[in-house]
């Protein structure tokens, strides 16, 4: 756990440094986001462009927010299934007992 903790803590461990297979789902319609985005830009004005450019902004940081709180969510959902799964004394038999 302590490697784990200095590799975390030196920033060796990056969630977001995950790639994405080609054919995929998330490919295919990344894909057709970039392509609607060119279609929409050419039909566009300047001032246009800029307004979608920066609404294109707020909504990535909207989503980074909305991302970064579901990590934490599942970090401490992890924690708690680790905490439950250690105490042994939560259930209806005596586990020394049956050890014996």
């Amino acid at each position: 756990m302590r490697l784990l903790l200095i590799e975390l803590y030196r920033g060796n461990i990056d969630p977001f440094a995950k790639g994405f297979k080609h054919n995929s789902d998330y490919h295919k319609i990344l894909t057709r986001i970039v392509e609607n985005q060119k279609k929409l830009q050419d039909m566009l004005s300047d001032e246009q462009q800029e307004l979608l450019k920066a609404l294109s902004e707020e909504s990535n940081r909207l989503c980074a927010l909305a991302e970064e709180d579901r990590f934490i969510d599942g970090f401490r959902l992890g924690a708690r299934l680790i905490q439950e799964i250690r105490d042994e004394s939560d259930g209806y038999m005596d586990t020394e007992i049956l050890l014996e």
